[in-house]
């Protein structure tokens, strides 16, 4: 199964995040001990939850249409429908660039689909 680069990117991000809640005191206590600069400040674990939040629906996408078992090409139309409405409805604070950038791709990728 071949890993696109959003996915990857996905997967550290959820790694990252989840780490950081489970390792939270401990992170803070070296961060202290070793120097503040290896910290992360509210405003970037805020950036990197809404990073992980875009990307969650690129991930789900991918793994959903690259299915080996299964027939996946009627969901394609579907998926891309689905990435749109998603990336309307994604609040961002810290990432409106990337999800700007994110709409231009998909705009430009796939703008067959959406011909009215």
């Amino acid at each position: 199964m071949a890993v696109a680069r959003w996915n990857s990117t996905f997967a550290m991000l959820n790694g990252l995040l989840k780490a950081e809640e489970t390792c939270e005191g401990v992170r803070r206590k070296v961060g202290e001990l070793i120097s503040s600069s290896v910290l992360l400040l509210p405003k970037d674990l805020e950036t990197l939850k809404e990073l992980r939040g875009l990307l969650t629906h690129f991930a789900h996408a991918t793994t959903l249409l690259e299915a080996e078992n299964q027939p996946s090409s009627s969901l394609a139309i579907p998926t891309i429908v689905g990435l749109k409405k998603a990336r309307y409805k994604a609040e961002t604070q810290h990432t409106t660039s990337i999800k700007t950038g994110l709409q231009c791709a998909i705009q430009s990728r796939l703008s067959g689909f959406f011909v009215r």
